[in-house]
């Protein structure tokens, strides 16, 4: 087991509208913490979190989850607020003294993402009301409103370059960008008073993540990270992160953060509160979106990092102390279930090499052992703050009531990896992640070793 904590943190584009985050990891960086970072589909999301549940923080918006089947989303939740108003800006390839809303009236615009989408369906909706204009956007240019729908943010560019399409509808620092090769263009930030502020994009991770140290380290540079953003000048937030943005003129990437401040994207606490939430719900409902309607709960992770947050460090003989009450918990179960329960977390999944099953599932189906003996034989502690990581053998012993001879007693050795965590609600150890490395036979073992 490996010292140093590293954290992977992934974003759907590369865009300075997300320089909360991609601060927080030059910050962990500065602080000894390896951090990779890189792009990741919106297919590929949820699956890149399963794949590293400990330590991979996403990028993406709440609205993710409500287009998103129960399997994919089981575990993960939405944690840290990164935008609390739509950072999207609307380029127009011929000049313009003052934007008028009007001016997108039987115009194509290509547009990239539904979320994206929606708030511009949304904006321009509001906008045109406030200057007494009733009208509603509408996609493919069915109305007057001619929404050309691209793949990504590569598409919008191209086709815009060649002469295609009025109005491009991106980030920054593409849309500054454009501005900058062309200065007949002009740029119009497509969130404005009086639109509402809503949950725009947020970070997502596993539920293995929350109430550890790596988490807490995280958390801790993040909100040092929004507080520099929003009290620093742009050209500040430059020197810290532009190293990230090679591939962009300081100048350009300047006047895009410089931007975002002055339409405060980040001028938010950090949390993802259920007004921000709610807000987004109505924004979908007032365009005609379909989604899912999923409670505040399933979705956001409300547990955030301050002061009162802060563990207490693990000490080696609790965790002896907790393996010594699962293993006898674990043999008096048939007859007392709940002390069992109450050693775990509410998501654990025991992962065994031919399955993982949910907490409940798995205590089902050792009920049909009978009279059960557990003798830990090796047992290996690392202690990373308010985290432990184990590995033990124990000797497991029992008769099987589904076998052909119920009554004959057998014995096996297993091999274990556990993560140890401390309840954020009451202080006491949890079992976090319970993996079965692999199960050996003692008379198996016996014949190996020549015994």
């Amino acid at each position: 087991m490996g010292n140093k904590k590293s954290i992977k943190i992934l974003f759907s584009v590369w865009s300075p509208f997300y320089s909360p985050a991609f601060l927080a990891g030059r910050l962990l960086q500065e602080r000894q913490i390896d951090v990779t970072y890189d792009t990741v589909t919106e297919t590929e999301r949820y699956q890149r979190i399963k794949d590293n549940k400990s330590n991979t923080v996403v990028a993406a918006a709440v609205s993710l989850h409500w287009e998103s089947c129960d399997d994919d989303r089981e575990g993960i939740y939405h944690f840290a607020q990164i935008n609390s108003c739509d950072g999207f800006f609307l380029v127009g390839r011929k000049p313009c003294k003052k934007f008028d809303w009007s001016q997108l009236i039987s115009k194509k615009i290509l547009v990239s993402g539904r979320q994206p989408i929606t708030a511009l369906q949304y904006a321009i909706k509001r906008h045109l009301a406030a200057s007494g204009m009733k009208t509603e956007p509408a996609d493919n240019g069915s109305q007057i409103f001619i929404f050309s729908e691209k793949g990504s943010v590569d598409e919008i560019l191209q086709d815009f370059r060649n002469g295609k399409g009025d109005f491009a509808h991106v980030q920054g620092h593409w849309a500054q960008q454009l501005v900058d090769e062309d200065k007949n263009r002009f740029l119009e930030p497509v969130w404005q008073t009086p639109l509402t502020r809503y949950s725009f994009s947020s970070l997502m991770a596993s539920n293995e993540l929350f109430g550890g140290k790596l988490y807490r380290d995280f958390m801790k540079a993040y909100n040092e990270a929004l507080k520099f953003v929003n009290t620093k000048s742009a050209g500040e937030v430059v020197d810290k992160i532009g190293c990230l943005f090679s591939c962009v003129e300081p100048e350009i990437l300047r006047s895009s953060i410089e931007q975002y401040q002055n339409v405060g994207c980040w001028k938010h606490d950090g949390k993802i509160s259920k007004e921000l939430y709610c807000q987004t719900k109505e924004i979908f409902m007032d365009v005609g979106k379909d989604f899912k309607d999923l409670p505040y709960e399933d979705v956001v992770k409300t547990q955030s990092f301050d002061s009162t947050t802060i563990n207490a460090k693990i000490t080696k003989p609790e965790v002896k102390r907790l393996v010594r009450e699962w293993f006898q918990n674990l043999d008096d179960y048939r007859t007392d279930a709940g002390k069992l329960n109450a050693l775990v977390t509410e998501s654990l999944k025991i992962e065994t090499p031919e399955e993982a099953l949910p907490f409940e599932t798995w205590c089902q189906s050792i009920t049909r052992f009978k009279n059960p003996t557990h003798d830990v034989k090796a047992l290996e502690i690392e202690i990373d703050f308010d985290v432990a990581n184990i590995k033990l053998v124990v000797r497991w012993e029992r008769s099987d009531s589904e076998a052909e001879n119920p009554e004959k007693r057998e014995a096996f050795y297993a091999a274990q990896t556990w993560t140890i965590i401390r309840s954020e609600q009451d202080k006491k150890l949890r079992i976090a992640t319970y993996k079965v490395d692999y199960l050996i036979d003692e008379v198996d073992l016996r014949g190996n070793t020549g015994k």
